[in-house]
């Protein structure tokens, strides 16, 4: 994909219709990766509403904390579904 910087360089059609739910990287260039990518599936969705993003900061994660990383103790199954429900 390129990175944080490639975003608008993806074909993002490809999701149009589909629920998405973006986690991103728990660091400024993940953040704005995240807003990057809900603008161009937003734009290939036709602005439905069926892209969103999780909220990193409410879960207290270490500061470039990302999905691949080892779940940090005080992280539940329970806690990653509100997470996403709350997306």
């Amino acid at each position: 994909m390129g990175g944080a910087q490639g975003t608008a360089k993806v074909n993002w059609r490809q999701l149009a219709g589909r629920e998405v739910i973006i986690w991103p990287d728990n660091d400024v260039a993940g953040k704005e990766a995240a807003k990057s990518i809900l603008q161009e599936l937003n734009k290939a969705n036709g602005f439905s509403g069926l892209a969103s993003v999780v909220d990193t900061k409410s879960l207290a994660l270490p500061e470039k904390w990302d999905l691949a990383d080892k779940i940090p103790e005080h992280i539940t199954l329970e806690t990653i579904k509100e997470a996403i429900n709350n997306s």
